[in-house]
């Protein structure tokens, strides 16, 4: 392939990472591929000062750049699978899924804080409705206060004092290698993760098979299938990107996927959690789906206004 392959992505420093080692991986499969790092500011980046939480939207950080994929201004798109809507515009696709790195959230505080250390009136920054819900279930008594910005920044406002602890992705602290700072996993038991956290996800024009065959190389079929299993519960129980919701599939024991969920109110007073196992990463879907339906998932899911 010849000519210049265009990769689409946001234009933070993160971001740019990740569309980065893309490109260097695909440079390992197709030596002769000459890539260009197109970067394009998305809804999600011009709202950053804002909270999106109170916002009903759906691909805040991906439709822009799908929408250049859908001009052609673009032949390939790398996004944060986790930011990705579970149903795409019509003529694109998730072609490949890279390796997963680790989808546990982290506790970073200047102290190395756990979570069980996280004591009644402690300022801890997020700006993820999901965490902010499971951290409410532990423990009410919490001082969950709104952080945006990108990863440099709350690390930043962290250290200032501004906060006893913030929660972030310990995979976005894996690709900017911030090792210099207490990043603590949080177990999944305290906290589940958003469906595909860890994960990136190209996407392209589903006719372009040039494109389609020349990421295969990329795909990690472990991760393709996991995290589809996960975005697969989302869109059963109608559940877009701002509900709080935190879902994990693992590979067990005997080729098994383990299906773990869990939906909260916005206030953290309820919770329903859900797990199932087995052979096909459908009927653990289907299973676990039908449990959380069961206990009124869906119910919770579609009454936001009582959790605000």
């Amino acid at each position: 392939m010849k000519r210049i392959i265009r990769l689409g992505t946001r234009g933070s420093r993160l971001a740019l990472i990740q569309a980065g080692w893309v490109r260097d991986k695909l440079k390992e499969v197709c030596p002769s591929a000459q890539v260009e790092i197109v970067p394009i500011q998305t809804k999600g980046d011009r709202m950053r000062t804002r909270s999106f939480g109170r916002y009903d939207d759906t691909g805040l950080f991906t439709k822009t750049i799908e929408d250049a994929l859908l001009r052609n201004e673009v032949d390939a798109a790398v996004h944060s699978l986790k930011d990705l809507p579970t149903v795409q515009p019509a003529g694109l696709a998730v072609i490949a899924v890279p390796e997963r790195l680790d989808p546990h959230d982290a506790l970073v505080s200047r102290d190395g804080l756990a979570m069980e250390q996280i004591k009644e009136g402690m300022r801890v920054g997020t700006s993820s409705v999901r965490r902010r819900a499971q951290l409410l279930a532990l423990n009410n008594e919490i001082d969950v206060v709104d952080l945006r910005g990108n990863l440099d920044t709350r690390i930043k406002r962290l250290s200032n004092g501004k906060f006893d602890a913030i929660v972030v992705a310990m995979a976005g602290l894996i690709r900017m290698r911030r090792d210099d700072v207490n990043a603590v996993p949080i177990p999944f038991e305290t906290m589940l993760p958003a469906a595909g956290q860890g994960a990136l996800a190209i996407e392209a024009r589903e006719d372009d098979s040039k494109f389609v065959t020349l990421f295969a190389g990329l795909n990690h079929e472990e991760s393709a299938v996991t995290t589809r299993a996960e975005r697969m519960v989302l869109r059963l129980l109608g559940a877009g990107c701002h509900v709080p919701i935190g879902v994990l599939a693992e590979y067990v024991g005997g080729g098994d996927i383990r299906l773990r969920c869990g939906v909260f109110s916005r206030d953290g007073q309820t919770t329903i959690r859900a797990s199932s196992v087995g052979s096909d990463a459908q009927d653990a879907v289907n299973e676990i789906v039908n449990k959380l339906d069961s206990q009124g998932a869906r119910g919770l899911i579609d009454e936001p206004e009582r959790n605000v």
